[in-house]
C-alpha cells in the first residue's frame, strides 16, 4: 500500500501449494486494499515462476529447510523496516510456521494447518512409496490431485517421522494470537 509503517503480512505457501498462484495472489490484492503490505515467497526447490515440484532442487526440500526460508522472509521483512508482521499459512506452511514459533510475529491464521504431520505423508505416499523411499533413499512421487510428478528424499521423510504430531503443548508455546481456519469437509 502507499503508507508508510503499515503491518505487514507473510504468506506461507503449503506442500505443493503455490505462492504465486491466482488464489494467493486475489488474497495478497485483497489485504494490499485493507492496508497490509504483503510478501509472497515460494520455499527452496519451488520453480518461482509457475510452483513446479520437477526442478532437481525439490527433491532437496527439507521441514529444517522450509523453516530456514520462513526465518530468512522474516528478517527480509524486519530489514525494510516491518515490525508487526502476521503470517497467513496453508497446510504444511502453517506447521512450518509453529515450528519456527518466531516471537517476532503478532498473529497467525492458519488455514487447513495439518498437525498430524506423520499420518498426513502416510495416507499422500502410501505404504508402497514409503517403503520405497526407506529402501532406496528417495522415489518419485506422482501427485493424486494434479498427476505432477516429483522427486522425494529421504531426508523429508525422516524429518516428518520425527516430527510425528504437533502437540498442543507445542501450539501453547506460541504467544501471539492465532486463528485456525479449518474445513469441516477436509478429509486430511
Amino acid at each position: 500500500p502507499d503508507m508508510k509503517n503499515t503491518p505487514a503480512i507473510i504468506m506461507v505457501h503449503g506442500y505443493g501449494g503455490f505462492a504465486f498462484s491466482k488464489r494467493f495472489e486475489f488474497i495478497a490484492s485483497e489485504f494490499c486494499k485493507a492496508g497490509y503490505a504483503v510478501l509472497r515467497f515460494a520455499f527452496r526447490g519451488y520453480d518461482v515462476e509457475t510452483g513446479d515440484k520437477s526442478k532437481s532442487e525439490f527433491k532437496n526440500l527439507t521441514i529444517s529447510g522450509e523453516i530456514s526460508d520462513l526465518k530468512a522472509a522474516i528478517d527480509f521483512m524486519y530489514k525494510k523496516g516491518y515490525e508487526k508482521i502476521g503470517l497467513v499459512s496453508e497446510s504444511l506452511g502453517g506447521v512450518i510456521i509453529i515450528l519456527l514459533n518466531d516471537p517476532r510475529i503478532k498473529a497467525l491464521a492458519l488455514w487447513s494447518v495439518n498437525i498430524h504431520v506423520k499420518s498426513i505423508f502416510e495416507n499422500l505416499y502410501g505404504e508402497k512409496l514409503i517403503k520405497e523411499l526407506e529402501d532406496k533413499g528417495h522415489v518419485v512421487y506422482t501427485s493424486h490431485t494434479t498427476g505432477d510428478r516429483f522427486d522425494i528424499n529421504k531426508g523429508f521423510w525422516n524429518e516428518v517421522k520425527n516430527i510425528g504430531d504437533i502437540s498442543e503443548n507445542k501450539i501453547k508455546e506460541i504467544k501471539c494470537p492465532i486463528l485456525i481456519i479449518q474445513g469441516d469437509n477436509d478429509e486430511y
